[in-house]
């Protein structure tokens, strides 16, 4: 790699390092509790955040429980994001339960779409889209969060299945909307379906996806920075199975057997730092041929950066008419 190429990546670093805590919002741990031994005491409080150390697991008309992929315990959060009740799986379920039987939750019926953000980034990226999607074209949402550096790509994963397999018969559609990381998360779900065991095949509802800047083919950013500390610091796990074990994670992913779109980042003309890094147009952080993926019935590319690029009102126009439609006419 040339001198100037090492110096816009050390820039590039400093960047994400100074963004990552605003980003992350890694502020809130709670006090550990084990799953053996659950505090059953809980004071309804507004979480703090510490979105990189909590995962949904299971969804239910806005409220949802998290698992602490650190302490391996649970807590449930109202759709305001107040703590109703914490300790293990299985007593976070019991008050949905109860709830349930009361008449006081209303299933998800219908089409629904699944949203998942990229690496370190929270649910509240896509809060836009997310928004746009149900107010506007009629769709329930689920946003899903995952402590996108905590754990590995196919953990992420298997949390997805958790939300999917909770969702009861009333849900005739299941769509998915992903940016950068969570693509991968979708595909290597979709990889874990496919090699169930019997009776456990892949839910027969799902049925479009729309893809935000994927890196499909991989990360050439990612590879440039695999041997940077604060990179794999900020990245974590999953961000060093972009830079490191690509080969590996690769292997574990499917391309969807069901209708997806994607949108891929890029300018014409490309800037000094593109140059330097990239082969090719991108968005700064995935390279446009990174995102192709055969089988694709819209591979788009428009002029939008990575970072922002789910709340561009074209891209969120596009996602709208693929899920309604299965086609794209940009107005």
């Amino acid at each position: 790699m040339g001198f100037l190429a090492r110096i816009l990546l050390i820039l590039y670093c400093g960047a994400l390092i100074g963004l990552a805590p605003a980003v992350a919002q890694v502020t809130e741990m709670e006090a550990p509790t084990s799953p053996r031994q659950p505090n059953l005491i809980n004071f309804p409080t507004k979480t703090m955040g510490g979105q990189q150390f909590w995962t949904d697991v299971h969804f239910a008309d806005g409220w949802h429980i998290q698992r602490n992929p650190v302490t391996e315990h649970y807590r449930l959060l109202d759709p305001r994001d107040i703590r109703q009740a914490w300790g293990t799986l299985e007593q976070c379920k019991s008050v949905l339960n109860a709830m349930h039987e009361e008449g006081r939750l209303v299933p998800y019926r219908g089409r629904l779409v699944i949203l998942l953000h990229g690496l370190n980034r929270t649910h509240s990226s896509m809060d836009l889209l997310a928004n746009k999607l149900q107010s506007e074209h009629g769709f329930q949402t689920i946003n899903f969060q995952y402590a996108s550096s905590r754990e590995t790509v196919q953990e992420h994963a298997r949390n997805l299945a958790s939300v999917i397999e909770g969702l009861g018969p009333e849900v005739t559609e299941i769509h998915f909307v992903a940016h950068s990381m969570g693509n991968l998360v979708v595909r290597s779900y979709l990889h874990q379906r496919q090699n169930a065991a019997e009776g456990q095949a892949i839910d027969p509802r799902l049925t479009r996806m729309v893809m935000l800047g994927p890196p499909n083919q991989g990360s050439q950013l990612a590879r440039l920075l695999k041997n940077n500390l604060a990179f794999n610091a900020v990245a974590g796990v999953s961000g060093q199975q972009l830079s490191q074990k690509w080969d590996q994670l690769a292997g574990e992913l499917a391309v969807p057997h069901f209708p997806f779109a994607i949108i891929a980042g890029g300018a014409e003309q490309g800037n000094l730092y593109e140059r330097a890094v990239f082969d090719g147009p991108s968005d700064m952080v995935v390279a446009v041929p990174e995102t192709q993926l055969p089988g694709a019935a819209l591979h788009l590319k428009l002029p939008v950066v990575h970072t922002f690029m789910m709340e561009d009102p074209t891209v969120m126009q596009v996602v709208a008419d693929f899920l309604s439609e299965g086609a794209v006419s940009l107005r």
